[in-house]
């Protein structure tokens, strides 16, 4: 890697393209950050013989992309919030310069401007934002008054905004200080360096990434800028969408977790260490499966526990059950259970058999307080036994041939998705 001091300006000045991969997370820095950037500016240009103030480090790596621009583009690892939070400092004083009409407030705000765009109509801005966050950024840039005024990415430019107008100190002033503003410029060469292993080290600072944002990078960095937008948009953003749909988003960790569990054979991840566990599990898949047929089977069991903690199934018979072993809080059933509906999903069990067991799930948990080793849990269980067994005096059979139902036909009206996909 190729590390360097330099200023925020100059950065960006040299820089042709930031990209911002849409597997990262969207802006997320709110008033705290942004009061704490703004301070720190005025602080700046109120004392003269501070001559620069050290903001952190900005990670990056070559695309190895084939470019269709003139401009290079590069993909932003670490200090994208800085860095968008910066630019919208930039962006809310430019405009302000330049509604002052005037021959200074314009020369002054068209040398901002260069900061953050590109003399490219194939890449115009100096950052290219994910998905998300990228309409709502080019529309503020533009001047465009079409725009989401709950994004957090408004509220900011309208922050510095405010700020910038009741201070004291003039607008050149600003930009000046802004200018010394300096940042670690570290350049990773895409066949030398491990970028994920160098993001984990980084990913102690700013607002600290989420165990589900640190595994969705964990499973795309390293990889090519096609796959990891495959892996991306085809599957790991509609399962996000999927927890989203049903209210319940927070829970992405909850089944993260009990997906592990089922791979490690019952051994329950602490909640502190779902990352880790995960990391271990992956890696080791990965020596026997590509990384889209491990990531495919983590969405496929996902769909199972989506459909289990929001009820929302078509039959009412398993949907009744669902609902009362979620009444009764059986959170510890949800590994048994996702293992029952892939063994439906696979035609092992039929819907009668399907029932039997959510039946005996249901009274297990109500009443297993008056049972001789009440500490027993699904996942003890099957450390022990076979689960069913345990459970049930029967075996399921393969019901192949005489299955009446699928998973498809218990899912909700409309909804044509085979789970199995």
């Amino acid at each position: 890697m190729k590390v360097t001091n330099t200023s925020f300006t100059d950065f960006l000045k040299k820089a042709g393209c930031f990209e911002i991969p849409a597997f990262q997370r969207n802006y997320v820095w709110s008033l705290k950050q942004w009061q704490q950037l703004f301070d720190d500016v005025l602080s700046l240009s109120r004392y003269e013989k501070m001559k620069k103030h050290f903001l952190g480090t900005v990670v990056y790596e070559p695309t190895n992309l084939v470019q269709i621009s003139k401009t290079n583009i590069v993909r932003l690892i670490d200090g994208q919030q800085r860095i968008i939070t910066l630019s919208l400092l930039l962006a809310a004083l430019q405009n302000l310069m330049y509604e002052e009409n005037d021959e200074d407030s314009i020369s002054l705000s068209e040398e901002i401007r260069s900061l953050l765009f590109n003399n490219d109509k194939d890449c115009p801005y100096k950052i290219m934002l994910n998905s998300n966050d990228e309409e709502v950024y080019s529309s503020l840039l533009d001047g465009e008054d079409n725009l989401k005024t709950d994004a957090l990415i408004f509220k900011a430019y309208e922050f510095f905004k405010n700020q910038i107008k009741s201070t004291k100190v003039l607008p050149c002033v600003l930009f000046e200080t802004i200018k010394k503003l300096e940042i670690v410029d570290m350049a990773l060469e895409s066949e030398v360096d491990n970028s994920q292993l160098i993001f984990d080290s980084l990913n102690s600072t700013g607002v600290r990434l989420s165990q589900v944002d640190q595994i969705k990078n964990f499973i795309l960095l390293g990889t090519t800028g096609e796959e990891q937008d495959e892996l991306f948009e085809k599957y790991w953003s509609p399962m996000v969408q999927s927890f989203d749909s049903v209210g319940c988003g927070n829970r992405l960790s909850d089944f993260i977790r009990d997906y592990l569990t089922i791979q490690n054979n019952g051994s329950i991840p602490k909640e502190e260490s779902v990352y880790e566990e995960f990391c271990r599990f992956f890696m080791n898949r990965l020596k026997l499966q590509s990384r889209s047929t491990v990531v495919k089977h983590l969405v496929k069991y996902s769909k199972y526990y989506v459909k289990m903690i929001s009820a929302t199934l078509r039959d009412k018979d398993v949907r009744m059950h669902i609902q009362a072993i979620n009444d009764i809080d059986a959170k510890d059933a949800y590994p048994f259970l996702m293992e029952v509906f892939e063994d439906f999903e696979s035609e092992l069990i039929d819907k009668e058999i399907l029932l039997e067991i959510l039946s005996t799930v249901e009274n297990f948990v109500a009443n297993r307080d008056k049972l001789i080793h009440p500490e027993k849990t699904f996942v003890t269980l099957s450390n022990d036994v076979n689960q069913m067994l345990a459970l049930k005096h029967f075996t399921p059979k393969i019901v192949k041939n005489s299955k009446k139902m699928t998973i498809n036909d218990l899912l909700d009206e409309g909804e044509n998705e085979n789970l199995s996909a």
